[in-house]
């Protein structure tokens, strides 16, 4: 029996991974990143600056999207990737959001879950401040917290309902477009870390939103057991 019940949490755990790498894939667009370079060449060769720019920071984010095919991330790379995200959304929407970064230092070289907080922000962008306000800002901080580390992204834009809260948090909110990268996220984060860790999401319709991310503090990049 203790070797029957052995084998079983051994193919749990594989099932898991096989699910962390699935989730994982559908994020990283390997064919985009490489034509980049095509689509930059041809910019400079027209003396496009504009587009060469954009370029420049979609290939930022990619690179470290990618990620060399790794599912684990330092936290400051992880920032330097929302950031050039946001770059990107400049171009893209003729909006300067601003980013105020507060995370601890001791935070910056340790590993999480790559994407924990781009999809997070993503949403923000998307969702919460294109089309409601023009002064839009983001605030993401970091910290430790006994055997946890917590993020929270907080916005200034439209908010939300508990019931759009309640529909996100159980995978179940159907967004007119995208949405998937929360879904995505709390899918991920419970495979990897466990099911004591996820997000909390508090909103006030009007006032804005702030989600909190709860992992735990894994920082040697060795995968939970």
């Amino acid at each position: 029996m203790n070797e029957a019940y052995k084998s079983l949490l051994k193919l749990e755990n594989q099932n898991n991974l096989l699910q962390i790498d699935l989730l994982q894939s559908r994020i990283n667009p390997h064919l985009l990143y490489n034509s980049l370079t095509v689509i930059k060449i041809f910019a400079m060769r027209q003396k496009d600056e504009k587009t060469v720019e954009i370029v420049d920071s979609m290939t930022n984010y990619y690179r470290v999207a990618l990620n060399n095919g790794e599912d684990l991330i330092e936290v400051n790379k992880e920032i330097n990737m929302v950031t050039e995200y946001l770059n990107i959304i400049k171009f893209t929407y003729a909006h300067d959001y601003k980013l105020n970064i507060i995370v601890d230092k001791d935070l910056c070289d340790k590993y999480i879950l790559m994407h924990l907080l781009q999809p997070i922000v993503e949403n923000s962008v998307l969702h919460a401040l294109n089309g409601f306000r023009e002064d839009g800002e983001i605030i993401i901080t970091g910290y430790e917290k006994g055997e946890y580390i917590i993020f929270e992204v907080k916005d200034n834009g439209c908010g939300m309902g508990i019931e759009t809260i309640d529909k996100l948090l159980d995978c179940s909110y159907k967004a007119k477009r995208g949405g998937y990268g929360v879904k995505n996220l709390i899918k991920r984060i419970k495979l990897y870390y466990g099911a004591d860790c996820g997000l909390e999401i508090n909103s006030c319709e009007g006032k804005g939103t702030c989600t909190i991310v709860k992992i735990r503090n894994n920082s040697d990049g060795d995968i939970i057991k």
